[in-house]
């Protein structure tokens, strides 16, 4: 079985010739349909860097990724934003409903595949305890939601882009314990059949996860 994602020796470096700062050095790994990886490390350990690579954020390194047996480079970025998703630790919400926080920029969404988003992430249990549920305002970039309720709408929205990796920065942060538990449970029922990365500083994610890749 061929992995879906593969990274070969990536190297990068930020700075000028007489300053460089080495990001990531000589990194390889292989992921295949339902792992879930963390990748855990310090401050300054290439982190951040790595999940803007894996997101087609940057570009300027050194070696290989590949998806779906295609370089990434070679990928659209239209294209590849179809089959890779980003839950950021600071989940942006609009002052608007739930759902169409859900559904923003997506289109042709089928009622199955938009309650069965809403059930692998979990929100499905915080609708059920909102009156107005799927329709309750958020308030300004979610103001009414704790933070593990933000995680679950920005994870309901990954899901129903149907994307085969979903990458995960930092979402433990500002969780607390019992939110961060929650947060375990999903990503494990959605890494059987999707790749789910987590990029993280500490080990929340280590008791759950079938690789963990330490920068």
């Amino acid at each position: 079985m061929e992995p879906i994602l593969k990274i070969k020796n990536i190297e990068k470096y930020y700075g000028n010739k007489s300053n460089l700062t080495k990001a990531l050095n000589h990194l390889s790994l292989e992921v295949y349909k339902g792992e879930f990886v963390a990748i855990m490390g310090a401050s300054g350990s290439g982190k951040t860097t790595l999940s803007k690579i894996l997101l087609k954020l940057i570009d300027g390194y050194s070696g290989e990724v590949v998806v779906n047996g295609i370089e990434l480079e070679e990928i659209s970025e239209r294209s590849y934003r179809e089959q890779c998703a980003a839950v950021s630790q600071k989940v942006f919400l609009f002052n608007d409903t739930i759902y169409n926080n859900i559904v923003y920029g997506m289109t042709n969404v089928t009622l199955e595949h938009y309650e069965r988003a809403i059930r692998l992430s979990g929100l499905d249990v915080v609708l059920r305890l909102l009156p107005d549920g799927e329709k309750t305002i958020v308030g300004e970039n979610g103001s009414i939601l704790s933070g593990g309720e933000k995680q679950k709408v920005s994870i309901a929205r990954a899901l129903l882009k149907n994307a085969s990796v979903i990458v995960l920065d930092e979402p433990s942060n500002n969780l607390d314990k019992e939110s961060q538990f929650e947060l375990k449970k999903v990503l494990k029922g959605i890494s059987c059949e999707k790749i789910v990365i987590v990029i993280d500083h500490n080990d929340v994610f280590e008791d759950v996860a079938t690789s963990i890749i330490t920068l």
